[in-house]
C-alpha cells in the first residue's frame, strides 16, 4: 500500500535505529582450508554450538553433508581444547537423523 506524502509518494527511508543485532566478541578463530588458495573462518564464542556453526559454515560454502559432519567433531575439539564453552542441546549433524 502505497502512503501519500504532501501529493506524491511518501520517501523511502532506512530504519536503523530499531534492529539491532547483537554480535557476541569471539574468543577464537577457527581457519578452515577450502583448497590451496581459499580459505574460510568461524569466529568461536562461549556458548556456540558445533553442529549449528558446521551447518552454516558449510551451506555458505556449498560444502557436503560428509563434511559438515566431520567439521561439527573438529569445531567440538578446537573448542574443549581451548576452553570455549560448548553450547548444549547440540543440533545433530548431517546423517545423524
Amino acid at each position: 500500500a502505497k502512503e501519500k506524502y504532501h501529493g506524491g509518494l511518501k520517501p523511502f527511508s532506512f530504519q536503523t535505529g530499531e534492529r539491532v543485532v547483537k554480535r557476541r566478541e569471539a574468543k577464537l578463530f577457527m581457519d578452515v582450508k577450502l583448497s590451496k588458495s581459499k580459505k574460510g573462518r568461524i569466529g568461536l564464542c562461549d556458548g556456540d554450538k558445533p553442529g549449528v556453526l558446521a551447518r552454516t559454515f558449510c551451506r555458505t560454502y556449498s560444502l557436503n553433508k560428509e563434511t559438515e559432519k566431520k567439521l561439527t567433531r573438529v569445531i567440538r575439539g578446537y573448542m574443549e581444547k581451548n576452553d570455549i564453552e560448548v553450547g548444549g542441546a547440540q543440533a545433530k549433524p548431517a546423517g545423524d537423523e
